[in-house]
């Protein structure tokens, strides 16, 4: 039998079989999970939506999760569902929380770290983590048997980075936006918890050390997600909360109370700022983006060093921010009058 052909030669060619970067690998897992527009959804939304409504049908309740907004609703009793179907769904969903349990930092896990943060018995997440080593989504180190995000992933972040409707409109106003600010500006989606950069612009006579597209940083310590995330639903902000709010730098706002408050001024004046709370060399001024229901999903913003965005020039952007945004929504099919 032929040696298995691994994921990552078959896109890039032989010549790049053997790349193990569980960073690069991770990044394009982010890329999946981030629910980016109306007609590119990440990987888990589609996942839970589909469970979601699968067992609305079981329960033949015409109740359709507000979670995803960015959805078409559908009949429930149009459903017939069997037993395998059913059993199908499940395991989709002890598998999508046994991949949440890897990040950047939590590169490689042993399956007892696995079973205990997937909240899984031990039996099923080894059953699960083989399976899923099968279809590549996990990798497992020969030498010291942990886990790790497999190859699958990559080639899937790169067919959804490829395909981000958001990413394409969204290029030239980015362009335009780095170029008349003269600072670096950034484009991230929203997964529920993080932010997703999907794309930066950084005008040609700067250096930027801000975040790099495909990374994720936290939502409530950024200008791009707390222009996000100030538009939620109270229960997103308030479970984002009940996570943790970790603080990064002396102007972290890591307490509820002061992230809430955050959040109103931003919902008030339509832009968020970023006071170096999750980096000290930069602050940043961040604007909500709309899919054509009206519901902020991403957002834009104008990132650069401490000493040049001072309180009068982020002023001076955040009209500007504002107005690339709103261009951003319109150009995906936002209209004022729907929202």
């Amino acid at each position: 039998m032929e040696p298995r052909q691994s994921g990552l030669s078959k896109v890039f060619g032989s010549e790049l079989d053997g790349i193990r970067d569980p960073m690069q690998f991770t990044r394009n897992y982010n890329v999946v999970i981030a629910s980016v527009s109306r007609t590119a959804i990440g990987l888990v939304d589609k996942f839970r939506y589909t469970e979601y409504n699968l067992y609305c049908s079981f329960q033949r309740s015409p109740k359709i999760s507000t979670d995803f907004p960015h959805m078409p609703a559908t009949n429930p009793s149009q459903r017939t569902i069997s037993n395998e179907d059913k059993s199908r769904i499940q395991s989709i969903g002890k598998m999508m929380n046994i991949l949440e349990c890897f990040s950047t930092v939590a590169r490689h896990l042993s399956l007892s770290q696995v079973a205990t943060l997937s909240n899984l018995p031990r039996p099923t997440t080894h059953r699960m983590l083989s399976a899923m080593k099968e279809i590549g989504f996990i990798e497992q180190d020969a030498r010291t048997g942990s886990y790790g995000l497999g190859i699958r992933l990559f080639e899937l972040g790169s067919v959804a980075l490829a395909n981000m409707d958001i990413l394409r409109e969204a290029k030239p106003f980015l362009d335009r936006l780095s170029e008349l600010s003269g600072e670096s500006s950034h484009l991230g989606v929203f997964n529920g918890f993080e932010v997703i950069v999907v794309e930066r612009e950084v005008p040609s006579e700067r250096q930027s050390r801000g975040i790099r597209p495909g990374e994720s940083s936290p939502a409530h310590c950024t200008g791009v997600g707390k222009a996000m995330l100030a538009f939620q639903r109270p229960e997103v902000i308030e479970k984002l909360i009940a996570a943790g709010l970790k603080a990064y730098t002396a102007t972290t706002l890591s307490t509820a109370e002061a992230l809430r408050k955050d959040l109103a001024a931003t919902r008030k004046r339509g832009y968020a700022i970023d006071n170096s709370e999750h980096q000290v060399w930069v602050r940043c001024v961040a604007a909500p983006i709309r899919n054509s229901s009206g519901h902020v999903f991403a957002s834009v913003s104008v990132t650069g060093a401490t000493d040049r965005m001072t309180d009068a020039k982020i002023s001076s952007l955040a009209p500007l921010v504002v107005q690339t945004a709103d261009s951003i929504s319109r150009q995906i099919g936002y209209e004022a009058s729907a929202g």
